[in-house]
């Protein structure tokens, strides 16, 4: 929230700005250094899935240390560790079962082929080969004090190999490769078959080769560890602050509803004093942020139709919310861009007059450098200079004026409306009972009424004083009033009138929004169990090119 800042009699302008969107915001002073935001997670749902993540490392880790687990899982227990780190456990419950199973079915497929391949491989060797070298083992074991231990180790060091036998391992494993890429390429979902068969396949590459004998369970060495390693992933993330991805979505929708009601904040302050000069940085780091998380919506709401989950809405509820949400991102989206633009536009206006100022003191001078395009710098230079003049710049400033009235309502309205949206989303899957259901449905049913009353307000009042202001730009035949040299000031009623034109789209786009919730409120008071409506849905996920975790979406966006 903005703290009313003390105005400056003098100049119009306040003394002191707590909203960090204006360039002389003043820094609270219980703010210290803060971590990158790349580092900065500190925050209760990344702390939650770092617990969870952690706790399923750990117990992995103390199979290894147990002697009997470790024994009977094997000397590449490790390796189960890897494939946690690989596939934490930190999205959602649907997306953990579908980790699980497309590890299990990589270890599946490579082996079977491997147990395929080595049965081709085997009867690839000659029989008088193979007993001829079997005899040659057996007698230099003999003389020696250990036989059996003896031709294990000369086994292992290569002794049986055979070069058909090698081949054709190489040749119907290498194969299998391909097609696993193959299918990771075709399915990118399925990206941990491919690189879970690939682990597999390293065993019959490097020890099947070795061996004389079929053995159908040299694999189990490694399929055990990432077997294990699946199952207690989705057990942490069953027992442990288990998510869905309606949970997820709503609670990414909550998110982008926290970053409005500040700049809004700033909008009704730059309305109060027009002098005030935004931070293009922050401007340009907000919509970062909004467009971020909401392009991590994308992929949970396409996996709305083939989750479970547990709360009032279900799949099909939130997916109505998706249009009117994406409608209200896109007109925040752009009334922020509308005040970075002025603000740049204000920046360049203010570099063509020092430019301008530069050339007229270097005009007695036969030197001047030229830059690169510096025809189009001069003509840019020149339609601010002409543009900057005492009527123009009045114009833009009654426009403004007239907003702030109204403006300053609907401004409230819109966040009172944004604050409403929030809490309902809130108790949407909150997994008990509200007594207060009625009351707040009502308050919020008036909230949505407050709203439309301030909007048609807005447009009633703008629409009578813009008009008037446009009277100064035209002479008494209609034509525009002009001075020789100068841009038209017509120009002067463009930056009222888009912002204008934004402040009426955005309440649009909330109450659209506002409207279903309020329906939704009425429609869903008990908490259920909700099942996958459309399992045909799960195999246009699978194909869709996205990645497999959700979270993982990043603001590419």
């Amino acid at each position: 929230m903005v703290q009313p800042p003390q105005t400056d009699t003098e100049g119009g302008t306040p003394d002191g700005i707590h909203n960090p969107y204006f360039v002389d915001a003043t820094k609270p002073s219980s703010a210290g250094k803060k971590l990158p935001s790349w580092l900065d997670h500190f925050n209760a749902k990344d702390i939650k899935r770092l617990f969870k993540c952690s706790l399923a490392v750990w117990l992995m880790t103390l199979l290894m240390l147990i002697k009997p687990t470790l024994i009977a899982i094997g000397r590449a227990t490790f390796l189960g560790g890897i494939i946690l780190f690989i596939a934490p456990p930190a999205g959602i419950v649907f997306t953990e079962l579908i980790i699980t199973i497309t590890v299990l079915l990589g270890c599946a497929l490579s082996w079977a082929w491997g147990v395929i391949t080595m049965k081709a491989a085997v009867a690839t060797w000659p029989q008088a080969d193979k007993q001829a070298r079997f005899a040659t083992l057996q007698q230099e074991a003999a003389n020696t004090t250990n036989p059996l231990q003896y031709a294990k180790v000369q086994i292992l060091n290569g002794y049986m190999l055979d070069t058909n036998v090698t081949i054709t391992y190489f040749c119907i494993m290498g194969l299998f490769v391909y097609f696993m890429a193959r299918l990771r390429v075709a399915f990118p979902k399925l990206i941990l078959v491919q690189v879970v068969a690939s682990i597999v396949t390293v065993i019959y590459l490097n020890a099947a080769p070795l061996l004389p004998t079929f053995d159908g369970t040299v694999a189990k060495v490694i399929v055990i560890p990432c077997s294990v390693a699946a199952g207690i992933g989705l057990v942490c993330n069953i027992l442990v602050f288990p998510t869905s991805s309606t949970s997820e979505a709503l609670d990414g929708m909550r998110d982008i509803l926290a970053l409005m009601p500040e700049f809004l904040d700033a909008c009704v302050l730059g309305l109060k004093h027009p002098a005030l000069d935004m931070s293009e940085a922050k401007l340009t780091g907000l919509q970062t942020k909004v467009l971020s998380t909401y392009k991590l919506l994308g992929p949970l709401f396409r996996l709305l139709p083939i989750d479970l989950s547990v709360g009032r809405w279900g799949s099909d509820d939130l997916s109505t919310l998706n249009e009117p949400f994406r409608r209200l991102t896109m007109n925040f989206i752009a009334l922020t861009d509308l005040y970075r633009q002025n603000q740049v536009r204000k920046e360049t206006s203010i570099d063509a007059l020092n430019r301008t100022r530069a050339g007229n003191g270097e005009s007695n001078s036969d030197q001047r450098t030229v830059e690169l395009g510096q025809h189009h710098i001069d003509r840019a230079v020149d339609f601010h200079v002409r543009s900057n003049y005492p009527s123009r710049n009045i114009l833009i400033k009654e426009c403004i004026q007239s907003l702030v009235n109204p403006g300053e309502h609907l401004i409230e309205a819109c966040k009172e409306s944004l604050q409403a949206i929030s809490e309902t989303l809130n108790q949407a899957h909150a997994l008990r009972k509200n007594p207060g259901r009625l009351d707040m449905q009502q308050r919020h049913a008036a909230v949505r009424s407050k709203l439309y009353e301030q909007r048609d307000i807005f447009m009633t009042s703008t629409s009578r004083s813009l008009p008037e202001i446009s009277r100064k730009v035209f002479d008494e035949d209609g034509l525009l009033r002009g001075e020789t040299g100068i841009i038209s000031s017509f120009t002067g009623l463009m930056p009222g009138i888009l912002l204008q034109e934004h402040l009426s789209r955005l309440p649009d786009a909330i109450a659209q929004v506002l409207t279903r919730i309020v329906q939704l409120e009425g429609m869903r008071i008990k908490i259920r169990v909700w099942f996958p409506s459309r399992l045909i849905a799960l195999l246009r996920w699978i194909g869709h090119e996205a990645s497999l975790h959700p979270k993982c979406q990043t603001q590419d966006a």
